[in-house]
């Protein structure tokens, strides 16, 4: 097996070039190229993927290519003993280089691949190791991979962003290939235009907050308030009553519940339920309830159809005959019979099905779509309402797949091995629907895909490549069922326009360097005019990790953190990092108290000294 000969060409420009990032689209063969660049090189070399997910398949792939022995690492698994090549998270690569442990070290690599290369914009790990390299005067050699860069819309910012990849990794070249190459070369798949209806309709309920008006960092604030203040949508005052009514009840026969809507955190509320059900069997309902609330809480209230789907998923529709006393079942009737039966976004997304399964299966012979939610739990929404509707489920046979870190709720998760299981099933037609979040946008290898669908708005110009780039058949379909306004699809897909004709093919490492020198007066400015914050603090260690928060916000740093323990104190090491300035400082608190609460007084005394650590410095 050969490199197509744009790969090689490309390959050929990363060896002249040193540290390079490949932009090529879906399926080009970015993996390869990676690959082969290795076995040039020799070992040992670095791979990192962004998701455990995608260790197993990347590892196979630079095995198959190179012959060499490479290892899969990721959290929970032992230190490998040898490899020629390392297919690492970047979590646990991080942990376990902080450790000390030599063969994780940076010298001990020749080349280090970012495969997504994106995440290092983000508060990612990505980052944290990309500006650990950056400080090496003489590191091993960078590859980034991505078939997008950036996050951003809009020009200027779009090229902000990629000048920063170019300048934490220390990029000195950027290499892609044009249409007409990628066809000669034998790359045939095209990517499917965007199709929306002549008119999107608006699936938002009336009485939400608008958008313009949202701040995500008071979601949870804002939506309390609201109800407070009778401000909230009908629908969410129903809903609200109905958890009400339960929590009373719990605690008549629990003396120790305690309501968790207090936690600002809604991700924990269904847990405390779950956690409390042998002490109350009722909590196992409740906990549904706080789900569903959930669910209004993180989309401001738009989604009241997805929390009645749930709650049908999970057979609140029927409870349990005797299971809560008169007032409360009769609090339960009343929502269940002004709560509907009929909500358009779900009807428009069956219509889309119906379209598709039936044009797909006339023109390629048969229907494999991915179909692309935001939320792990309406995976399984979406899953229960096709499986449940009598004309879809005659022509449709749907699996949940999502990023395994965390489970959709406590009692809904997909394993490694689930999702493992379903991308084969997929692969040999007895699943011909995924329904995914963002996992499966980007580096997943679903060849048979011929359909993707957007069920909610895209947010970025990252989704809208990576995910459109999973149909790689020829003449596949690309189904937009709902935009931002601020964001249309239009707009995304001028960024894609951007990067290529604009940045990769105009690339100029001098630029970055120009750029980098106005970023370095930019961070001066915003130091020096935050300084304030410093000088005015008191330092308390109860004080400081509020202003050096304040401080963060202002100068546009991400605080870095880490914590320990030694067996006798809780330790916390936090570090502000910026192109002017890297500033680390620790604090320790003893083992005599909860594990959450000696973190807790560690990260304060932390702060205290990085406080003053950073006023005793002038930007």
């Amino acid at each position: 097996m050969e490199l197509r000969a744009y790969q090689a060409r490309l390959l050929e420009e990363i060896l002249a070039s040193g540290n390079t990032l490949v932009v090529l689209p879906t399926g080009a063969g970015k993996t390869l190229i990676a690959s082969e660049l290795i076995r040039r090189l020799g070992p040992p070399c670095l791979f990192l993927v962004p998701t455990c997910l995608l260790v197993e398949q990347q590892a196979k792939a630079v095995r198959d290519w190179t012959g060499l022995q490479v290892a899969e690492f990721m959290g929970g698994m032992s230190l490998p003993a040898h490899f020629d090549v390392l297919v690492s998270t970047p979590k646990a690569f991080q942990m376990t280089q902080s450790k000390g442990a030599a063969v994780f070290q940076w010298d001990a690599f020749k080349l280090v691949v970012f495969d997504e290369v994106h995440h290092v914009l983000k508060d990612h790990p990505y980052r944290r190791l990309a500006l650990s390299l950056s400080k090496l005067q003489l590191g091993p050699q960078i590859l980034g991979l991505s078939a997008s860069l950036t996050y951003a819309v809009g020009e200027g910012k779009v090229q902000k962003d990629v000048t920063r990849i170019c300048r934490e990794l220390q990029i000195r070249h950027m290499a892609t290939a044009g249409g007409e190459e990628l066809a000669t070369g034998g790359y045939h798949s095209k990517a499917a235009e965007p199709v929306l209806p002549a008119k999107l309709p608006s699936f938002v309920p009336e009485g939400v907050l608008p958008a313009a008006e949202r701040k995500p960092h008071l979601m949870v604030r804002t939506f309390f308030d609201r109800l407070q203040r009778g401000m909230s949508t009908q629908f969410t005052k129903k809903l609200f009553s109905v958890v009400q009514c339960l929590e009373t009840t719990v605690a008549a026969v629990d003396s120790g519940f305690k309501s968790p809507l207090q936690n600002p955190a809604p991700r924990t509320w269904g847990d405390y339920a779950h956690k409390r059900i042998p002490t109350c069997s009722k909590l196992a309902s409740l906990e549904h309830w706080y789900e569903a609330l959930r669910m209004l809480v993180t989309s401001w209230e738009e989604a009241e159809d997805a929390a009645v789907a749930y709650l049908q998923m999970v057979g609140e529709r029927e409870p349990t005959a005797g299971l809560w006393p008169p007032v409360a079942e009769a609090t339960l009737a009343q929502f269940w019979h002004e709560a509907g039966e009929y909500f358009p976004r779900f009807e428009h997304l069956k219509d889309a099905l119906l379209y598709e399964h039936a044009t797909l299966s006339r023109t390629h012979g048969s229907f494999r779509g991915i179909l692309f939610v935001q939320q792990r739990i309406m995976t399984h929404v979406l899953e229960h309402v096709i499986l449940t509707d009598g004309e879809l489920v005659s022509k449709f046979k749907p699996a949940c797949i999502y990023a395994t870190s965390s489970p959709a709720t406590a009692s809904y998760s997909v394993s490694a091995a689930d999702s493992k299981a379903r991308l084969a099933q997929f692969a040999d037609g007895s699943v011909n629907l995924l329904i995914a979040t963002v996992v499966a946008e980007e580096g997943m290898d679903v060849p048979a895909a011929n359909c993707v669908i957007r069920f909610d708005p895209m947010i970025n110009s990252v989704s809208f490549v990576q995910g459109r780039g999973r149909a790689r058949q020829e003449d596949s379909s690309f189904v937009v069922l709902s935009e931002r306004p601020d964001r249309p699809t239009s707009s995304l897909a001028a960024v894609e326009a951007q990067q290529l004709e604009k940045i990769v093919r105009s690339f100029n490492p001098e630029r970055v360097a120009t750029d980098t020198r106005n970023e370095t007066a930019a961070q001066r400015s915003r130091e020096r005019n935050a300084r304030e914050v410093l000088l005015t603090s008191d330092n308390a260690s109860t004080n400081a990790l509020a202003a050096l928060n304040l401080y963060c916000k202002k100068t546009k740093v991400e605080l870095q953190e880490e914590h320990s323990t030694d067996g006798k104190d809780f330790t916390c090491s936090l570090k502000y990092e910026s192109v002017l300035r890297s500033v680390e400082a620790t604090g320790s608190y003893g083992l005599k108290c909860r594990a959450a609460e000696g973190k807790k007084q560690a990260k304060r005394a932390a702060a205290a000294a990085l406080l003053e650590k950073l006023s005793q410095q002038e930007p």
